[in-house]
Parts: structure tokens; sequence; C-alpha cells
């Protein structure tokens, strides 16, 4: 069994905004909180993650957005705001994406494709976002946020599966499949 998780992958434009802005916060961290940063690389919006995937599962998967997404078209969603998750005192920062009607549609075809592999739809609230760090201490009280000034677009052209493994606690990712989105 795999986790799995389901990304679409910016574009170098608009990661390298995000990693500016992460920069600056770091810099106005305090030392004494603890604070995991997300590398660059790993700057993804996540469509679904999928704790257990069996192997046949997945290949149906991949062959159901390999036959459909041909004509789905390059994606482009915008940067909503920078903020916590699950909530204002969550430990979780990340960057919350605006999704326009291309991405719902985009993402509610994963989910249905997910179902007819065997799982259940994701009784959760889809929010788009891009995680960039996690508070190590649970009681460390999050800082204030700036927002970018600039509105931020970003162009996705490919649907990324990705493993999940975990090595002394710390994610590892390892890409199973690049699905294009071909322009219409």
């Amino acid at each position: 069994m795999t986790s799995l998780l389901i990304t679409l992958t910016p574009d170098e434009l608009f990661n390298k905004s995000i990693l500016e802005y992460v920069h600056n916060l770091k810099l106005n961290t305090d030392k004494n909180i603890l604070v995991h940063w997300y590398p660059f690389q790993e700057y993804r919006i996540t469509l679904n993650f999928t704790s257990q995937i069996e192997p046949e599962q997945l290949n149906e998967l991949i062959a159901m957005l390999e036959t459909t997404m041909g004509n789905v078209g390059e994606v482009s969603a915008n940067l909503e705001t920078i903020g916590y998750f699950p909530n204002d005192n969550g430990k979780i920062l990340v960057a919350y994406i605006e999704a326009g009607p291309r991405f719902k549609s985009l993402q509610l075809k994963i989910s249905n494709f997910l179902g007819e592999v065997g799982f259940d739809k994701d009784l959760k609230v889809y929010r788009p976002h891009m995680t960039l760090a996690r508070y190590k201490n649970l009681t460390d009280v999050p800082q204030e946020l700036y927002q970018i000034d600039v509105p931020l677009r970003g162009n996705y052209k490919s649907i990324d599966l990705l493993e999940v493994t975990y090595k002394k606690k710390k994610r590892k990712f390892k890409v199973i499949k690049c699905i294009k989105l071909k322009v219409k």
C-alpha cells in the first residue's frame, strides 16, 4: 500500500514569489519557536491526499487520469491569502489558493475518480492550499502574518501523483506519475 498525494506544481514565478515571502517570514520569526519550513521543492497545491492506496487502485486511477486529462487544458489559480490551517490558531502555515471554475472542475473529477476506484467521497470541504511550514510545538502561538500585496497567479500544466513515505518523522516524496494537462 502507498500513501498518495495528488498535486499541481505551480510554475517557477509563482513558487519564487512564495519562496521570497517565506524567506522574509523566517527572518521575522522568533528563533525560540520551532518551525519546520517546507523546502522549496515541496511547494505544491494539494488536490487530494489518500493515506493508503493499493497498487491496483493506483493503476486504475492513473489510467482514468491519462485518458481524460488531455482535454482539460492549463489550469490557472490565484493566491487567495496566507493563513493557518485549520483555523487562525492552527499550527500549519498555508498559502490558500483561489479556486476558479476550471480548478474546481479538475478537483471534482479527481474526487470522482477516487470514488470509482473504491474511496469514499471526502466529507471535508476542499480548500486548495500549499503547505509552507508546520509549528513543531503545539503550545507556540502562531505569529501574525503579513499578506502579499501583489495578487499572485500561477499556471499549472500537469497533475503530479506522489508517493509519500516517512523516515525519521520526515516525509519524502517520489513522483509516481506526471500527467500533462494538454492545452485544448
